[in-house]
């Protein structure tokens, strides 16, 4: 190993020739250069993402299970949000991130169903108002389908669920 010069790229070696090749006071510094909080903020975001889908997950190959989505839809939002912050006239982020905190809800709405306790884990980990789960986001742009229904409840023609019935 003395007489063959060092790789250009000594991460991609044998551990055996590693330790030959770094001085030891130098592996702290490249360990530090080569670190996450060195990395771009998307690189960021794919590590945060693989750790919480890694948390969440029920199984090993788990990636889309209700837990681990929303969990991963939350480290974009977060995502998102700091950009937000730094970009505030950027509305096709907006709209990314509306969608984003739609989808996450309804998911929540699900999940709230079937497993309490991964959502009240999921709730308190990253945070998130159960306040906008109460509401009714949508009840102000509903169709004239819905219209019609409270009319036709008013006057007692059909039956509905609790939101359609009138007063």
């Amino acid at each position: 190993n003395c007489g063959t010069p060092p790789p250009e790229n000594i991460w991609f070696v044998e551990e055996d020739v590693k330790d030959n090749v770094v001085p030891e006071e130098q592996k702290d510094a490249i360990n530090r250069l080569l670190s996450v909080k060195n990395a771009s903020l998307p690189e960021q975001l794919k590590q945060d993402v693989a750790k919480a889908i890694a948390k969440w997950r029920k199984h090993e190959a788990d990636v889309g299970s209700p837990a681990a989505s929303i969990a991963a839809m939350s480290e974009r939002i977060k995502y998102l949000h700091r950009h937000m912050r730094a970009n505030h006239k950027d509305k096709h982020s907006m709209y990314g991130i509306n969608a984003l905190i739609n989808k996450r809800r309804y998911m929540l709405k699900y999940l709230a169903k079937k497993d309490f306790k991964a959502f009240k884990g999921l709730v308190n980990e990253y945070e998130i108002s159960t306040l906008e789960l109460m509401t009714d986001q949508q009840a102000s742009h509903r169709g004239w389908t819905e219209r019609n229904a409270r009319r036709r409840a008013k006057r007692g023609k059909r039956r509905f669920p609790p939101y359609h019935q009138v007063e």
